[in-house]
């Protein structure tokens, strides 16, 4: 009987284990193909229908106080809030996890994520707290491939921070692991940090043995999305050392590994075009802006297509394409409002002015100088602000992490060794204070004196411009008060004349004073003409120097004024730009006519001659009765100074020593 009472109280016993093996194993099931669908549904971007899935893992997991799994899940969680950019749902995610561990390798992790969600939301001095808890961590647990991504992380972020020496420390630890597990898509992206520092640091030697080296490893991989990264890169190293050649050949391997419409695909072309404009190479710079362009529009990236834009401006200008000038000019007006760079609005406004005065317009050139250098101050400002506020979080920085060695030892109870170490924090950060502070200073006394510089050099260029165009409202006023009389008085009494012809006397002899009248008015807006436009059609059928000659000759036969060309005229003089030939002609004409109305000379005299390889002179001497020193601001010298101010020279007028005058013109080849 007991025995049979026995045998089925194991059997129910047995039965019951049975059944809750089965529950557990079932529910264990469930949650990995819970997991296992919420990770597929994150991978396709699904988030919302993911999370809910996690969310109800979770809840079984907490019920069953599997522990390893709620950590797991916190993090996936925080994750996935990551990729929706809710980073503050996803800090608080790490955190929670942080409650059920704080010491394993997940933990580390979550010290990790939660670094990257305060870098997002620009909290930078918690970001760099959390991300040294989780190396802190990381060094206590061994090596491993999570550790080896923390440390590349603080390389890279402490090469941002400019403090290059903790970042080579991050950075060659990464490197030693990543080799150790022969990571070789890791060791590129390292090897290609590492260079870029020994870049900064001017050690190219080494930079370039990185680079190669990163090369290598992506090419053995056939990473080509890495290698085309890794050939842009050199390529920039290789500009900064001026090395264009090479910096040319590097891009175009990096295009052809880019997909063609992308941003990093227009970014390439753009920098190849800077490289080209470098070299010389114009014409081949604008081809990659315009390329780099027109990528650009089908992406509707306004900031880089405002960049591409003002370059495009520049080798337009510089090509003598004006009216492309303008168009990119005008497409840069409608974007405008829309850039908020203030380094791109004051680029966009110099190359403005430099257009307006390439093509004559000063007022407008001048207008844009006044607010290139109005931004230019504000943001010199801004930058003199930034410097110091990262020297201040520099030296924060470094003074907490000697405030955590100082805990550490205390921790340790080594008395001696603190004492040793807190005299040596205290020199150290005295020494940092001075160095820093004196950086500083220099730094800002180089700075002042640059912006100082660069602001006497505009302010000069606006009194400039701002001369050239009150000398042209002068000749326009002049002009325009020259045409009426004309009209006014000469046409006036020329038309009394003629009315008059019927019923005179001695009609021959007015008939010859009207056609004097004519020749006159004829004269004068020849010479109006002269002053507006002295080459006229002629520069494009005739070299100058043959036009100046014609003009010299015209002057000895009407003037009955002989003329002596004391050289050869110089071939340098017709392979001028067109506008310089323009003014070098518009002033020969000015004293000639002066010479012609007011000089009474029977000899002029003219020497035109290459001074040097850089300035160029013309010198015109009469043997006339000279001039008043006190009144020579005649329309005739206004148009003289306001077309050597253009020529970047210095025009001069004085009385000869024996009798006459003598005009001094001279101004760059090279202006």
């Amino acid at each position: 009987m007991f025995k049979s009472i026995s045998l089925a109280l194991f059997l129910l016993f047995s039965l019951v284990d049975v059944q809750v093996s089965c529950a557990q194993k079932n529910a264990q099931n469930h949650l990995f193909n819970l997991l296992e669908n919420a990770d597929s549904l994150s991978m396709q971007k699904q988030l919302d229908r993911a999370e809910e899935l996690y969310q109800e893992a979770m809840d079984i997991s907490l019920k069953a106080q599997k522990l390893d799994t709620v950590v797991l899940l916190y993090n996936k969680l925080g994750i996935l809030k990551w990729k929706g950019k809710d980073y503050q749902a996803a800090e608080n995610l790490y955190k929670a996890g942080l409650k059920f561990d704080t010491i394993s390798k997940a933990a580390a992790d979550f010290y990790y994520n939660i670094s990257l969600t305060k870098r997002k939301i620009k909290q930078r001095d918690s970001s760099l707290h959390y991300l040294n808890k989780s190396i802190e961590l990381y060094d206590q647990l061994g090596g491993s491939k999570g550790a080896y991504n923390v440390y590349l992380h603080a390389g890279r972020i402490y090469k941002n921070l400019q403090q290059y020496d903790k970042s080579l420390e991050y950075l060659l630890r990464a490197f030693d692991g990543f080799t150790e597990l022969n990571d070789l898509k890791k060791l590129a992206s390292t090897a290609e940090a590492i260079a870029q520092i020994q870049d900064k640091l001017g050690n190219s030697e080494k930079a370039f043995t990185y680079y190669y080296q990163s090369i290598r490893h992506r090419q053995s991989i056939g990473d080509s999305v890495g290698l085309g990264i890794s050939y842009h890169n050199i390529a920039i190293a290789h500009n900064s050392k001026k090395n264009y050649d090479s910096a040319v050949y590097y891009y175009n391997k990096a295009l052809d590994l880019k997909q063609k419409g992308t941003l990093s695909y227009a970014k390439t072309l753009f920098n190849l075009g800077l490289t080209q404009y470098l070299k010389g190479n114009i014409e081949s710079a604008k081809t990659a802006y315009q390329m780099s362009l027109e990528t650009k529009i089908k992406l509707r990236d306004t900031l880089s297509m405002f960049y591409n834009i003002n370059e495009l401006i520049l080798v337009n200008i510089e090509l003598g394409n004006f009216e492309d000038a303008k168009k990119h000019i005008d497409l840069s007006n409608i974007l405008l409002s829309r850039i908020e760079v203030p380094a791109a609005r004051y680029r966009n406004f110099d190359l403005q002015s430099y257009y307006y005065y390439e093509v004559g317009d000063f007022k407008l050139a001048y207008e844009f100088q006044k607010k290139y250098a109005k931004l230019y101050r504000t943001v010199f400002n801004a930058q003199q602000a930034e410097i110091v506020q990262e020297l201040q979080e520099k030296y924060e920085s470094e003074k907490r992490e000697k405030e955590n060695l100082s805990l550490k030892l205390q921790n340790k109870d080594n008395l001696s060794l603190i004492g040793v170490q807190q005299s040596k924090i205290k020199r150290d950060g005295i020494v940092i204070i001075l160095l820093g502070l004196c950086a500083l200073l220099l730094l800002l006394a180089y700075l002042f004196m640059r912006q100082r510089q660069n602001m006497l050099k505009k302010q000069q260029e606006y009194v400039r411009l701002e001369a050239i165009y009150e000398g042209q409202e002068t000749i326009k006023r002049s002009i325009s008060k020259d045409l009426h009389d004309i009209v006014g008085s000469n046409l006036s009494g020329i038309k009394l004349k003629l009315e008059a012809l019927a019923s005179a006397k001695e009609k021959e002899k007015l008939r010859e004073n009207i056609i004097d009248g004519v020749s006159e008015i004829n004269e004068q807006v020849r010479l109006i003409s002269h002053r507006l436009s002295p080459l006229d059609e002629n520069i494009k059928k005739y070299k100058l120097s043959d036009i100046i000659v014609s003009r010299l000759s015209e002057f000895k036969h009407y003037n009955h004024i002989d003329i002596e060309l004391n050289n050869e005229i110089p071939e340098t003089m017709d392979n001028l730009p067109i506008d310089a030939q323009t003014n070098l002609y518009g002033i020969l004409l000015e004293v000639l006519s002066n010479i012609s109305k007011h000089a009474k000379a029977t000899l002029v005299e003219i020497v035109m001659k290459k001074k040097s390889s850089d300035d160029f002179q013309l010198i015109v001497k009469d043997n006339g009765i000279g001039f008043d020193v006190s009144n020579v601001k005649g329309i005739g010298l206004i148009n003289i100074e306001q077309r050597a101010s253009l020529l970047r020279g210095t025009a001069h007028v004085m009385q000869s020593e024996d009798k006459g005058t003598i005009f001094n013109l001279k101004f760059p080849l090279k202006g």
